[in-house]
This record gives structure tokens, C-alpha cells and sequence, in this order.
């Protein structure tokens, strides 16, 4: 090899390694860039999948899950005096036909006025502010979940047309009014919490 091609190929070298230099010097900058950029627009995106998720607890799942297990505790302890007082009642009318003494019948009745007014009160309030969650934050809920709205609509109705005189006592007597119509709505909410909850941490 001549002193000329030695030359040339040194040269050349050179100029390969002068040209990825500034290549490097101008890629590496844009690259940078690209990349931040694709990062900052992912934490976007997962910073507003946060917000959703705590808006969605907050405003929604929240506030109607705490409403159902209240209203839901309370309904237990209603059956479960409503089952004791009929079994002491049960037990006073056998001593009645044992012995002299008329049983008073006074503490059931009142039983009886208290639930009812506890229906009026307490629990036809919780529900209707349950339907104002449900309808003002609709949007937050989830499509599984938005399958119950009709069914709690019309649970609610028949409370409200019941209290209200809407609701002829016949027809009142024929539907099947029962609070375990929405139980399968409770058990949604609670699952979609626990979900909602467990995405939160994982993303946190």
C-alpha cells in the first residue's frame, strides 16, 4: 500500500468520524426531545386516569356505597328486632292463654310506627339523594354500572308514590317492593370501588 492510498484512507476515516460526531451533535438533542416529549404526554395521560379514578370514587361510588351500607345496616336491624319481637310476642300469647294477665301489646305497635316512620324520615330521603347522586354524576359511572340506574329510578318511584298517596293500596299490595331488588346494585357498587381503588394504588 502506497503513501497516497494510506492517505486517503486516513482521510477518509476522519471524515466518517468528524461526520458522526456531528450527527450525534445534532441527533442526540432531537432525540432527547422526542423522548421527553413521549413522556411528558404519557404522564398525561396517566395523571388524567387519576383524576378520573379519584373524581369517580369522590363524587360517586363513595358517597352511593356509603349511603347502601348505612341504609342496608339499618334494614338488618329492622328484620332482626322485627324476628325478636315476634318470637316475644309469640311467647306472651302463651303465657296469656296460661294465665290471667292480656299481654301489652303497646311496645309492638310502637315498633311497628317507628319503622314506618323511619321508611318516611330517614330511608326515603337517603334514597332520593341517591338517585340525585346518580343522575347529577352519571357520567362518572361505569357501563356496568349505569344498568342500575332504571332499576333504582323505579325502586325509588314506588317508595315516593307510596308516601305521597300515588300509589293505590291494591296495586301496592301486587308489587314486589323489597329492598333485596337491590342488592345486586349494592354488591355492584362495592365491586367497582375496590376495583377502582386497587387501579389507583397500582398507578400511584
Amino acid at each position: 500500500m502506497n503513501t497516497t492510498t494510506t492517505y486517503l484512507i486516513t482521510e477518509n476515516i476522519s471524515f466518517i468520524t468528524e461526520t458522526i460526531k456531528f450527527l450525534a451533535g445534532v441527533l442526540a438533542p432531537l432525540l432527547a426531545g422526542y423522548i421527553g416529549v413521549r413522556y411528558g404526554l404519557k404522564q398525561i395521560k396517566v395523571q388524567k386516569r387519576i383524576d378520573l379514578i379519584e373524581n369517580q370514587l369522590n363524587n360517586f361510588y363513595s358517597p352511593l356505597l356509603g349511603l347502601s351500607k348505612e341504609i342496608r345496616a339499618k334494614s338488618e336491624l329492622r328484620l332482626k328486632i322485627k324476628q325478636l319481637g315476634d318470637k316475644a310476642w309469640a311467647e306472651k300469647c302463651e303465657q296469656f292463654r296460661m294465665g290471667p294477665n292480656q299481654p301489652d301489646i303497646t311496645p309492638y305497635t310502637n315498633e311497628i310506627e317507628y319503622n314506618n316512620e323511619q321508611l318516611r324520615i330517614d330511608f326515603l330521603p337517603k334514597y332520593n339523594k341517591m338517585l340525585d347522586i346518580f343522575r347529577n354524576n352519571y357520567w362518572l359511572s361505569e357501563l356496568e354500572t349505569r344498568d342500575f340506574y332504571p332499576q333504582l329510578v323505579e325502586f325509588v318511584e314506588i317508595w315516593n308514590r307510596n308516601f305521597n298517596k300515588g300509589l293505590p293500596p291494591d296495586v301496592a299490595k301486587k308489587i314486589n317492593h323489597s329492598e333485596e331488588k337491590l342488592k345486586i346494585f349494592y354488591d355492584e357498587l362495592e365491586l367497582r370501588t375496590n376495583k377502582l381503588r386497587k387501579e389507583l394504588l397500582k398507578i400511584n
